[in-house]
């Protein structure tokens, strides 16, 4: 990642609190709290000092919650380490020494919230960028409480790309061992290598059949592939936000902003067909047995000029080393960043450790009353709503028998068994337990 020098970089933060606080009829000096707070971000050192005077003279509890968004965003550590101070005596909290410590404290003290909230955590996150700022105005204020940054610039990110280079499986060469997202669209199958679906973070394939969204990201580690209409969508890419801790993605073109794991838009309304993607039955399996099952498959070219996952594997590790930023905690059985297999419908939520079951074997599990079965063969895991058919293991190769020894065809829409009885596939998303688990609090494990 190229570094860039201090001071360019705060020459444009100033430029971009100016345009912020400018673009509400704000004056940069406006002594309101928002004004104090990104003065903290983006002005001088004196003028810093002046904005926690300011905060620590009019100081009410409702303060609280901005000053802590405010710290990773703090214009050097010694700001930074004030700011902690103030809070400390303002709020007896001893939490640590770092933002992460002060946001865990923040989800466990219920902290009341400043009317204006909303506006400041958004002007807190345009620091990160312009476009960002102008849209994050659109979104619904009690979305900011979980909304983070990443501590990344978009331009730290892979570009995005408009559209899905696809080749002949015989035109591109892979080694059997790589791990492949496969889907079946428009009646052909399709195979996107992981390593260059990170090059893209949130892919668009277009197919006569429509168009899929499929979405890998090795921050979050969110795997999920959505069914788009029209021109839905047309300008995604990543936004450099999380929230709860999974990949947000922002439409520039609809000022909106989405949820990798729920492809839902974020702030929309329970019900609002506009604000939710039609999840896609996918899976991660080796590029082995992918060709097996599908020999004509369709492949994601790479392009060999693109340097992005490597750039990209450098920012998740930046991620993870910023003692700045908060990671979300994941209580339960799992570890935070075990990768899980999840499902949800009609308030129910599963979730399956992904190296839970070896070799070949089936697992029936009960989801909102119904049961289904999950087939593991070769890092796969696939779902079938089986109901009172029960599968008792592996037939020939894309074959599967039940308990009567009857055989039951493989496919990726469906097992298709005695006289063309179908089974209907269960979409599922492949993400960390830390992200489930912030989507779905009350989700049960699959033991």
């Amino acid at each position: 990642m190229i570094r860039r020098s201090a001071q360019p970089r705060r020459a444009l933060a100033a430029l971009l609190l100016t345009g912020l606080l400018g673009a509400c009829g704000n004056a940069p000096e406006d002594p309101s709290l928002r004004g104090q707070v990104l003065t903290l971000g983006a002005g001088s050192a004196d003028a810093r000092a002046a904005a926690l005077a300011w905060i620590d003279a009019h100081w009410r509890p409702d303060y609280a919650a901005p000053m802590i968004d405010a710290l990773p965003f703090a214009g050097d550590a010694r700001t930074r380490g004030a700011m902690m101070d103030l809070l400390r005596r303002r709020s007896d909290a001893q939490p640590g020494d770092t933002p992460a410590d002060w946001q865990q404290w923040r989800q466990q003290a219920e902290l009341p919230l400043h009317p204006d909230y909303a506006r400041i955590r958004a002007s807190l996150l345009g620091l990160v960028d312009r476009q960002l700022y102008q849209d994050l105005r659109e979104v619904e204020p009690r979305v900011f409480q979980h909304l983070q940054w990443t501590g990344l610039r978009r331009t730290d990110r892979p570009e995005p790309a408009a559209q899905a280079d696809m080749a002949d499986a015989g035109d591109v060469t892979l080694q059997d061992d790589e791990l492949v997202i496969g889907l079946v669209m428009d009646g052909r199958a399709r195979a996107y290598p992981r390593r260059l679906l990170a090059d893209h973070i949130a892919l668009r394939d277009r197919t006569t059949a429509g168009d899929a969204l499929v979405v890998h990201d090795a921050l979050s580690g969110t795997t999920a592939a959505y069914r788009l209409r029209g021109d839905q969508l047309a300008d995604l890419r990543d936004s450099v936000f999380l929230f709860k801790g999974d990949t947000v993605l922002h439409d520039a073109g609809s000022a909106s902003f989405w949820r990798a794991l729920e492809g839902e838009r974020l702030g929309s309304d329970a019900g609002d067909d506009t604000g939710q993607l039609t999840t896609m039955a996918q899976v991660t399996t080796t590029w082995r047995a992918w060709r097996q099952l599908h020999p004509d498959s369709l492949v994601l070219a790479g392009d060999p000029d693109r340097t992005t996952f490597r750039r990209d594997k450098a920012a998740f590790r930046q991620y993870r080393a910023d003692r700045r930023l908060a990671r979300p905690t994941a209580p339960g059985p799992l570890a935070a960043e075990q990768t899980v297999l999840g499902m949800s419908e009609d308030g129910d939520a599963l979730a399956m450790a992904a190296d839970a079951m070896v070799g070949e074997a089936v697992q029936q599990v009960q989801l909102a009353g119904r049961t289904m079965s999950i087939l593991h063969t070769d890092r796969a895991l696939r779902v079938y709503d089986t109901g009172d058919i029960r599968l008792s293991g592996r037939g020939s190769p894309g074959t599967w028998r039940d308990g009567r020894d009857r055989r039951w065809r493989q496919t990726e829409s469906a097992l298709i068994g005695p006289g063309g009885r179908q089974l209907p596939r269960v979409p599922t998303r492949e993400t960390s337990w830390r992200v489930w688990q912030g989507a779905h609090p009350h989700s049960r494990v699959a033991p």
